[in-house]
Formats: structure tokens, sequence, C-alpha cells
């Protein structure tokens, strides 16, 4: 009789997941009337999002209170705020080789996103938790700009797509919405 040996653990290929299944592996996110600002946003369905500050929504991969921990470069955190300066004096403060907090510009471009004017910057070598971070700066006013912020680390292969798809998703709401 012949012995056939059955392998304790099989490796499965990775699958390429289609526009439909990406999309939906997303949720939409709107503000709350109380937000200085209404819009939406996308992100991955199970992320959290943090209303309870006054000024500024946190979107991340990882729970605060640790109930869902995360290797430290696994972590990503998008902060959805408003500068009270124009577009324009943002973009003339970063035109240097490092940004006010000391990171290194690595990366900086005009956008538009949502019919709206913007910016782009991406810095390196922060001194904080997240060492790099993806920045999108959008005219709201003459004298206002929305912040989009994501902290990430580089060595995160799925970080750089995620956040350029949660950033590319904003787009602001009329009051009726």
């Amino acid at each position: 009789m012949a012995v056939s040996i059955i392998p304790l653990a099989t490796l499965v290929p990775p699958t390429i997941a289609n526009s439909e299944q990406i999309a939906s592996q997303f949720t939409t996110f709107r503000s709350p009337a109380s937000f200085p600002i209404r819009f939406s946003i996308q992100y991955p369905l199970d992320w959290t999002v943090d209303t309870s500050h006054q000024n500024y929504i946190i979107i991340t991969n990882y729970q605060a209170d640790g109930s869902r921990s995360l290797t430290p470069d696994q972590a990503i955190k998008t902060d959805i705020s408003i500068d009270q300066k124009s577009l324009e004096s943002i973009v003339q403060r970063s035109q240097g080789s490092h940004d006010e907090s000391g990171s290194r510009v690595i990366r900086r471009g005009r956008i538009n996103l949502g019919g709206r004017d913007g910016f782009r910057l991406w810095t390196t070598d922060s001194l904080f938790d997240f060492p790099d971070t993806i920045t999108t700066y959008l005219r709201y006013t003459d004298t206002q700009t929305i912040v989009i912020v994501s902290f990430y680390t580089a060595s995160n292969p799925t970080a750089v797509p995620l956040i350029q798809r949660i950033h590319g998703s904003f787009r602001l709401m009329t009051p009726q919405q």
C-alpha cells in the first residue's frame, strides 16, 4: 500500500484583486456637521476613524487603545485639518530641502483634486514615530488650506498605494450632503 505525504502547510500564491474587490474593501467617511468643513474621504474597511478632536480627524489602521496592534513599520496614520494659511504661503515655505520639522523633502508637486488646486509634499527622516509622510494641501479659501497628512514607514510596501488612494478620494461636500 502506497503512503502519501500530506504537507503540513501549503503555500498559496497571492491573488491580485480586481478593481471591484479593491473598491469593496473601502468605505466612505463623511465629516460630522460639527467639523469646520464638510468632506468625504474613503479608507479601508478595517481602519478606525477618530472624530473626538475639535479641529482634526484621524484615520488609522491601528487602535489607539492597543486592541489592534501592528508592528511600527505597518502603522499608518492620516490626519485631516484646516491650516489658517493660504495655499500659496504653504507652497512658498516648502521650497527648501527640509520642511519646518527638519524632515527631508524627497518629492513635491502641484496637483488638482476634486477640482481644487493643491500641492503634495513627500518627506522622510522625521524624528517622530513615523519617519515618512505624504502631505496633500488643498485650497479651501484664499486664507485657508485643507491639510491631509499621512504618517508611515517607507519599509511598509502597501503604505504608499493606500495613502495615495485615501488622499485621492477626498471631496468637499455641500452643506446639504
